[in-house]
């Protein structure tokens, strides 16, 4: 006897939807996201929009690359408020009658939650199938700042003149993000570049309503000083902190090996055996690059950050640019996450410096021959210390350096605050010395400095867990994430300032956190602070506190935000991976980290779009780093594969226009990947046929890049490495740069930018 089905009730999904043509009030039971993330699909049209039109004074094709509507007044600036949970109830859509009917269209909510209870996703705009403008968090009004007006040179001052900033008027802001979308070089363009950056030291604008960069990044901490007694070693007695072969069975150390390195031209390349701190232009192979550098550290390096300067004393260290790298013990190394070594265990900080050739060699019959351009990389420091190989290194990022003038008998001017998490399990901040103080007088120039390092001026160290990664607020709040999944935030400012100005001994080690939350189920990888002020009970910023999010990313493949005012960290995305990098990237408004099948993605941190993320680049390895600036939308990337990649994060992923010719490509020839069993038969039968190497997607680990790091402290001219970006058909979108600003400055504008 045959059974019969119970009949299917169907299910209209359509009229869960608003539709624009309903002609009935009553609000419908459901809300659902029409956004599939598709790339491919159209984007939804406003009524009476058309994205060809041309802007009254703008640029005609400014339209092709529009991601977006023009932003209204109220969507521009969302400061950053996730403790509760409101959904928008302005809608122009009329939604369809469906079977449960309401009288009331007031205070309409969804019955389906959002993802996290304190997450809101408001806005209406997100329903649109494309590409979402990044959202300033937070506004700096009317305030003026600088603007290069000529093309940059390195290691030397730049002209600059005051300006509207990003977030003056949602006329700008929608000018801007469209400009730096035409953005299709390497780095970015000089023209277009704005500190975007936020500290609560900042002094503020001056009488004109002029912020400075001096008075955006001011310096901190002048009453502390180096820490105990410096002991300058030899370099026998250094050898044991440096990086090394494994030892032998007397304990005797052997430097590493030369690399064995060839460059040029792909077809004309020479092999180069680099030794331990060796250094060298790559113009000697490559002319055109003229600012670019090779150095060996000895071993792969996990630590690594420029040293902030500020813009006052710049000129008078003669543009000169300090890099702190942390190296490994050797290069086979492999550190385990959750144990710690036990101190003392020998390592190495290194100071390397980028100057002009001759400031670095002033004595040196070299320099003669030199252009006044030139530049030099060497190892200017290593400073030995007992904490173990550093995890990562980071300066404070606000400049803490001694005025250069500043000289007073038997004291030992600073560079420096620099922090790191260490392999003891330990976070610690050193106070790094000035160079040319601590350096002997029968020194050689041209080696570097060998210095053993006193105890840390701050130690931090947890019994049931380990200081893994860790991001600088500003320059009074650290967050740390430890191999346990929890945060530790620490407030330091109040610590430094009231430490006295001839205290050279104390060490603090009993330092509390203000919070302790647990966020992940595994290590903690990836830190960052989401650098943008909280707000208050009116809305309004406050610039003058600490910021209160921050981002994190795991081993457990989550990457969180987590507001440290409510205790608890809400998932953003959740990948079969380990989280290896994250970082907030301003022009993005959000933290930048990566997702499956190693691609970068950025997710939005403002509130109408919290969450929501778009994929930025697609390495062909894993990813060991990702790096923002705080001056220009362009992101670093370092990968498993040997690649560095750069890419514009603000690139439109649609472009308007017509096509006028096509072409068809065809007989292309199968591909098959070969038995390699059989292949390898087949040659010994046949030494004439060749086997094709089949990649397999697993590169060594000597390639791989483990660290990028954008130069964001010493104003807007900077790095090792000179990317220069340019607009689209080489064209300055809406004329000009003070047409983007809404100012009426003349300047001589070019494309490029140092980076």
């Amino acid at each position: 006897m045959s059974r019969s089905l119970r009949a299917r009730t169907s299910i209209n999904y359509a009229d869960m939807f608003q539709q624009e043509d309903g002609d009935d009030e009553t609000p419908a039971p459901y809300e659902f996201d029409a956004d599939t993330g598709s790339e491919f699909e159209l984007a939804v049209q406003k009524d009476g929009g058309n994205e060809g039109d041309e802007e009254e004074d703008g640029y005609d094709a400014m339209d092709d690359v529009s991601d977006d509507a023009p932003l209204d007044s109220e969507d521009i600036f969302e400061p950053i408020e996730f403790s509760t949970s409101k959904i928008s109830n302005k809608s122009s859509k009329k939604p369809t009658t469906t079977t449960n009917t309401s009288k009331s269209n007031a205070g309409r909510t969804s019955l389906i939650k959002p993802v996290g209870a304190s997450l809101p996703r408001s806005s209406k705009r997100q329903i649109a199938n494309h590409r979402h403008r990044a959202v300033p968090l937070f506004s700096k009004n009317n305030i003026k700042i600088e603007r290069i007006t000529e093309k940059p040179k390195l290691f030397r001052p730049y002209a600059s003149i005051p300006t509207n900033n990003f977030t003056a008027n949602t006329k700008i802001v929608d000018r801007l993000s469209k400009a730096w979308a035409f953005n299709v070089g390497p780095g970015p363009i000089w023209e277009l570049v704005e500190d975007r950056a936020w500290f609560k030291e900042s002094r503020g604008p001056d009488s004109t309503n002029f912020l400075s960069d001096a008075n955006a990044r001011p310096l901190v901490y002048p009453n502390i000083r180096c820490r105990g007694q410096l002991q300058p070693l030899n370099p026998e007695d250094a050898a044991p902190y440096l990086p090394r072969e494994a030892s032998n069975d007397e304990g005797a150390f052997r430097p590493p090996a030369p690399v064995p390195c060839s460059f040029g031209p792909i077809n004309k390349q020479d092999r180069r055996d680099m030794i331990m701190l060796e250094s060298f232009p790559l113009s000697e192979y490559l002319p055109e690059l003229h600012h670019t550098h090779v150095f060996n550290p000895g071993a792969p390096v996990w630590g690594l950050d420029w040293c902030p300067i500020h813009p006052s004393e710049q000129p008078k260290r003669l543009f000169k640019q300090y890099l702190a790298v942390g190296p490994l013990t050797s290069s086979n190394q492999a550190p385990e996450i959750g144990v710690r070594v036990n101190r003392p265990t020998r390592a190495c900080i290194q100071i390397w410096s980028l100057s002009r050739s001759q400031s670095a060699f002033p004595s040196s019959s070299v320099a003669e021959n030199q252009s006044p351009d030139s530049s030099r990389m060497k190892c200017e420091l290593v400073l030995c210390h007992e904490a173990g190989p550093a995890m990562e290194l980071k300066w404070c990022p606000l400049p803490c350096h001694d005025r250069i003038d500043q000289t007073a008998e038997g004291r030992i001017r600073k560079l420096g605050l620099l922090g790191g998490t260490f392999q003891d399990g330990s976070f610690c901040v050193f106070v790094v010395p000035e160079p040319e103080d601590v350096r002997q007088p029968e020194h050689d120039i041209t080696q570097p400095i060998y210095l053993k390092l006193s105890e840390p001026i701050l130690r931090i160290q947890l019994d049931e867990t380990e200081c893994f990664a860790f991001d600088w607020g500003n320059s009074e709040i650290i967050c740390i994430g430890t191999t346990h999944g929890t945060l530790a935030i620490y407030h330091l400012g109040a610590t430094f300032n009231g430490l006295d100005d001839d205290d050279v001994t104390t060490v603090i080690d009993d330092l509390l956190p203000t919070h302790y939350l647990n966020v992940h189920q595994a290590a903690i990888r990836a830190v960052t602070w989401i650098r943008a002020p909280p707000s208050g009970p009116d809305g309004s910023s406050r610039f003058d506190r600490d910021p209160t999010v921050v981002c994190t990313g795991g081993y457990d493949g989550m990457a969180c935000i987590t507001d440290i005012r409510e205790g608890h960290g809400s998932v953003i995305n959740r990948t079969r991976d380990v989280i290896n990098a994250m970082i907030y990237g301003p022009y993005v408004s959000g933290p930048i980290t990566i997702d499956h099948e190693n691609i970068v993605k950025a997710y939005s941190a403002s509130p109408s779009m919290l969450g929501r993320g778009h994929l930025l680049l697609e390495p062909q390895g894993p990813i060991w780093s990702i790096h923002a600036s705080d001056y220009h939308p362009q992101i670093a990337v370092g990968s498993a594969d040997g690649s560095c990649y750069t890419s514009n994060s603000l690139r439109s992923t649609r472009r308007g226009g017509s096509v006028a010719e096509y072409r068809m490509l065809d007989r292309f020839l199968p591909q098959e990947t070969p038995d390699r069993p059989t292949a390898s038969k087949q040659t010994k039968k046949s030494q004439n046929t060749q086997v094709e190497v089949v990649s397999t997607g697993v590169w060594s680990q000597e390639v791989g890049i483990q660290r990028v790091v954008w130069n964001q402290g010493n104003g807007p001219v900077h790095s090792i490495d000179a990317l220069w970006g340019r607009f689209l058909g080489d064209r300055i979108p809406y004329n000009d740069v003070e047409s983007m600003r809404e100012d009426g400055a003349v300047g001589d504008y070019g494309c490029g930018f140092w980076v």
